[in-house]
C-alpha cells in the first residue's frame, strides 16, 4: 500500500470527511510524523477536528536516526535557498525518504518548493512525490 505523509498543512486539509475519505479509498496509507502535531496542535476545544482526522492516520515518531537524516538534509539544502527549509519539513521529508525504500510516497503539503528542494536530496527520492493537498 502506497504511503501518503501529510505536512501540517495536509492534516488540516484532512479534516474534510469527503478529502479523507477519497485518500482511504484511494487505497493511501496516511502517515503524520507527530513532529507535525506541534505545529498544529493549539490546546483548544477547536484541536477535536485534529484529533477526528488523527484516527484515520497512523502516526510516526520522530526518532534519532530521522532525526539526523532531517539536519542532513536541511544542511544539504540550506546553500541553494535563502533560508533552509523548516526543521519541521526536514523531519518530514525524512521519514518520507525512509518510507521510499520499500514502497512509493506521496507527500502533500502547500509548500512545495521547499519540499522539493529537500526531496531532491533524499537517497530515495525517485521513489517520492511531493503534492499540494
Amino acid at each position: 500500500m502506497p504511503a501518503c505523509i501529510l505536512d501540517s498543512t495536509a492534516l488540516d486539509e484532512l479534516g474534510t470527511p469527503e478529502w479523507r475519505r477519497a485518500l482511504l479509498e484511494a487505497g493511501y496509507d496516511l502517515v503524520v510524523p507527530t513532529v507535525v502535531l506541534a505545529e498544529r496542535h493549539t490546546g483548544r476545544p477547536q484541536d477535536h477536528q485534529l484529533r477526528t482526522a488523527l484516527r484515520a492516520t497512523r502516526r510516526t515518531p520522530l526518532d534519532e536516526a530521522r532525526a539526523y537524516a532531517a539536519g542532513a538534509l536541511r544542511h544539504k539544502v540550506a546553500p541553494t535557498r535563502r533560508r533552509a527549509p523548516s526543521a519541521v519539513d526536514a523531519v518530514v521529508v525524512a521519514v518520507a525518504d525512509h518510507v521510499a525504500r520499500r514502497d512509493d510516497v506521496l507527500v502533500l503539503t502547500s509548500d512545495v518548493a521547499d519540499f522539493e528542494a529537500l526531496r531532491t536530496q533524499a537517497a530515495n527520492s525517485r521513489r517520492i512525490a511531493v503534492r499540494r493537498p
